[in-house]
C-alpha cells in the first residue's frame, strides 16, 4: 500500500499551524469521554462527578506521556528545560498517559470517597476506543511504523515496504474495546473491565512493539514491551485476586466480614460518643431505641438486580415502599443528583429511626412517610408530587423484625404474639389467634399458608385456646407441632412457618394491598417509569405477576368480540417475562432470599 504523505498542518490560525494529530487526538479523547458519560448515566453516577473526573485525569495523562518519554530520553532533553515543555516537536508516551491517568482517578475516587474500581470500569471502554482513534494521528506524522515486511498490506515510508503497526494497534484496540463493551453488564466483579483493559491492551503492545523500529529501547526489549509485561503480571494477578474474591469465597463470608467489622465499630463509637448518645436521648430517644437503631441488621434481597432494573435518573422521583433499613434506599439516593428524589415509605417507626440514620449524608433529597405503601397515591398527594419514576417494593419481612424477639414475627424465638409492622394497627396476631372463630382461622391458614394441615391446626388452637389464652409465639408453635402428625414434620421447612406466614399476612393486609398499590402506583408513573417488586412466596408473586399482566392488556373484551369496545389502553410493558431470582451465591450468604422473586414492568 502506498500512501501519499499527508501534510501534518491542517489549517493555519493567526500564524499558529493546527495539526492533525492534535485534531485526532482531542476527538480521540472526547470520544473516550462520551462513552464513558454513557456508561455512568447508565449506572447512576452523575455527570458532573465524571466531567471533574475527566478534568484532573485527562491534563494529567497528557502530563503522564509527556514525563514518560522524556524521561526514557533524559539524555536528549538534559539541561535544555525547553525542549521539555516543546511538545510540538513530538514525544509523547501512551504507557505514560495511562499510568498518570489512573493514579489522577484514584486520587479523585479518594478525595470524593468514590469507588475507584467502578469508575475505573466506566472509563476503561472509552480509554481503548480514544486509543484506537488516537493512533492514527501517527499514520498523519508518518511515525510508529515497524520494520521492512514484504506483505501485501505493508506501507511504503521512504521508498521502502514496512509493517503499519499503527494500523495493527488501532485494529487490535478495537476488538479490545467490543469485548470490553459486551461484558460490562456482565461483570464478575467490580474492576474487572480495568483489569482486563491492562491485560488485553499489554498483550497486543506487547507484540506489536517487537515489530517496531523507532520506539524507546529499555536494555534488550523496548520500553513498552517492559512496561507490557508488567501491565500483563499485575493485571492477571489482580483478576485472580478479585475473582476468587467473589467466587471461591463467596459472598457469606463477605457478609460476615463485614458485619463483623461493623459490630466492632459500633462497640467502639458506642464508648466513644457517649455525649452524642446522651444528647439523643435528650431527644427523646431511650437507651433501647438507641440500641435498636445501631443493631438493626437487614441484608437487601436481589439488590444490584433491583437497582439496576430501576434504570435510575439522577433527576428522578423514586419510591421506596418497604424502606426498612434503607437498604435499598441508601443505594438509589446515591444514585440521584440534588435534583432527584426518594420518598420512603415504612409501617415500623424503629425501621425509620435506621432509615434516617442511615440517609442522614443525604436527607435534602429525601422524604420518610409512616405509613402503608397502600397509601402510595394520598401521600404523594400530600408532598405535592404528581409523578414519579419508579416504585420499589421489598415485600419480605425484614431479618431485623424476624430476629427481633419482642416482634413476634419468628417462630424460632418466644415472644407475645404481636406481628404487627405497625405497631398502631389494632389488630394483632394475639387477636387472630384468640379471637377468631374456627371456620375464620382455617381460612386464613389455607388461604394465606397454604397449609395444608389448616383444619387441623385451626382446630387445635381453638381447643388450647379454651383452656388457655395463647400468649406466645413458642406457646403457638407448640400447638401447631402438636396438631401436625409427627410423620408429616419430618420433611420440608419448619411446621409453623406457613401458619405464622399466614397469620402475619392477615394481620397487616398485605395481599390485600398488592394490587391497589400496583394500580394507583401506575397511574402517577411517567411513561418510561419502571415497579420492581421482590416477593417471597407464591401468593404475592402471583397477586403480582397478574395484576402485572392485567395492566399489560390493551384490550379486555370478550374473545368473541369482533372489534374492541372497551377502550382500554396498554398500562405496562413486562420486563421480567419470567422472574429474577437471587444467585446461588446469594443463597449461601442468605438463605432467607431463596424464595426471592423479582418482577419489573414500565410504564408505556
Amino acid at each position: 500500500m502506498v500512501f501519499s504523505m499527508i501534510d501534518p498542518v491542517a489549517f493555519n490560525i493567526y500564524g499558529i499551524d493546527i495539526r492533525w494529530y492534535g485534531i485526532i487526538m482531542a476527538f480521540a479523547i472526547l470520544t473516550g469521554m462520551v462513552i464513558a458519560l454513557r456508561e455512568a448515566k447508565r449506572q447512576g453516577i452523575e455527570e458532573n462527578t465524571m466531567l471533574d473526573l475527566f478534568l484532573i485525569a485527562v491534563p494529567m495523562a497528557i502530563i503522564g506521556a509527556r514525563a514518560y518519554y522524556v524521561i526514557f530520553n533524559w539524555s536528549y532533553y538534559q539541561g535544555d528545560f525547553s525542549k521539555i515543555v516543546n511538545t510540538r516537536l513530538g514525544g509523547m508516551a501512551i504507557h505514560g498517559a495511562v499510568i498518570a491517568g489512573i493514579l489522577a482517578g484514584y486520587y479523585f475516587c479518594r478525595k470524593k470517597r468514590l469507588n475507584f474500581w467502578k469508575m475505573a470500569d466506566i472509563a476503561a471502554p472509552g480509554i481503548i476506543l480514544g486509543q484506537a482513534i488516537g493512533r492514527w494521528g501517527n499514520f498523519i506524522n508518518q511515525e510508529a511504523y515497524g520494520g521492512p515486511t514484504s506483505l501485501p498490506w505493508a506501507i511504503t515510508v521512504n521508498g521502502v515496504g514496512v509493517h503499519p503497526t499503527f494500523l495493527y494497534e488501532s485494529i487490535w484496540n478495537i476488538g479490545v474495546f467490543i469485548y470490553l463493551w459486551s461484558i460490562r453488564k456482565k461483570k464478575v466483579y467490580e474492576g474487572e473491565l480495568i483489569v482486563k483493559y491492562c491485560i488485553f491492551y499489554s498483550l497486543g503492545r506487547l507484540w506489536i512493539e517487537g515489530l517496531r523500529t523507532d520506539s524507546l529501547m529499555l536494555g534488550p526489549l523496548r520500553a513498552a514491551q517492559v512496561v507490557s509485561i508488567v501491565l500483563i503480571v499485575v493485571g492477571l494477578a489482580a483478576h485472580k485476586y478479585f475473582k476468587d474474591w467473589e467466587q471461591d469465597k463467596g459472598w457469606a463470608k463477605k457478609i460476615k466480614s463485614t458485619a463483623s467489622r461493623y459490630d466492632a465499630v459500633v462497640a467502639k463509637k458506642i464508648k466513644r460518643d457517649q455525649i452524642i448518645i446522651e444528647k439523643r436521648m435528650v431527644l427523646g430517644l431511650n437507651k433501647l431505641r438507641e440500641r435498636t437503631i445501631l443493631d438493626f441488621k437487614h441484608v437487601s434481597v436481589l439488590f444490584d438486580e433491583s437497582i439496576d432494573n430501576l434504570d435510575i435518573k439522577p433527576d428522578g422521583v423514586y419510591v421506596d415502599g418497604t424502606l426498612g433499613g434503607a437498604g435499598h434506599s441508601l443505594e438509589i439516593v446515591k444514585r440521584l443528583s440534588p435534583d432527584g428524589l426518594l420518598i420512603g415509605f415504612d409501617q415500623d417507626k424503629n425501621a425509620i429511626e435506621v432509615a434516617k440514620e442511615r440517609l442522614a449524608p443525604y436527607m435534602d433529597r429525601v422524604r420518610i412517610v409512616h405509613s402503608n405503601f397502600e397509601n402510595i397515591k394520598q401521600e404523594l398527594e400530600n408532598l405535592g408530587i404528581e409523578e414519579i419514576d419508579g416504585l420499589l417494593l421489598d415485600l419480605g419481612v425484614s431479618s431485623h423484625q424476624l430476629d427481633e424477639a419482642q416482634r413476634g414475627f419468628s417462630y424460632m424465638q418466644d415472644a407475645p404474639l404481636d406481628m404487627r409492622m405497625d405497631s398502631r394497627n389494632p389488630l394483632s396476631a394475639y387477636e387472630v389467634v384468640n379471637t377468631y372463630p374456627k371456620e375464620e382461622l382455617e381460612r386464613v391458614i389455607w388461604e394465606y399458608g397454604e397449609e395444608r394441615w389448616a383444619a387441623r391446626i385451626a382446630e387445635f388452637i381453638v381447643e388450647r385456646r379454651n383452656e388457655h389464652r395463647i400468649n406466645t409465639t413458642l406457646e403457638l408453635v407448640d400447638v401447631i407441632k402438636a396438631a401436625i402428625p409427627q410423620k408429616a414434620r419430618q420433611d420440608g421447612p419448619h411446621p409453623a412457618k406457613r401458619t405464622f406466614q399466614a397469620i402475619r399476612i392477615e394481620v397487616n393486609r398485605e395481599l390485600d394491598v398488592i394490587r391497589r398499590t400496583i394500580e394507583d402506583a401506575t397511574s402517577v408513573m411517567r411513561k418510561g417509569g419502571r415497579i420492581c417488586i421482590i416477593t417471597f412466596h407464591s401468593l404475592e408473586d402471583r397477586i403480582v405477576k397478574d395484576t402485572f399482566k392485567e395492566l399489560a392488556k390493551s384490550c379486555v373484551c370478550p374473545v368473541e368480540f369482533p372489534v374492541c369496545i372497551c377502550g382500554k389502553r396498554q398500562e405496562l410493558k413486562i420486563i421480567t417475562k419470567k422472574p429474577i431470582i437471587p444467585s446461588e451465591e446469594e443463597i449461601e450468604g442468605n438463605p432467607r432470599s431463596r424464595s426471592a422473586k423479582l418482577r419489573v414492568a414500565q410504564r408505556v
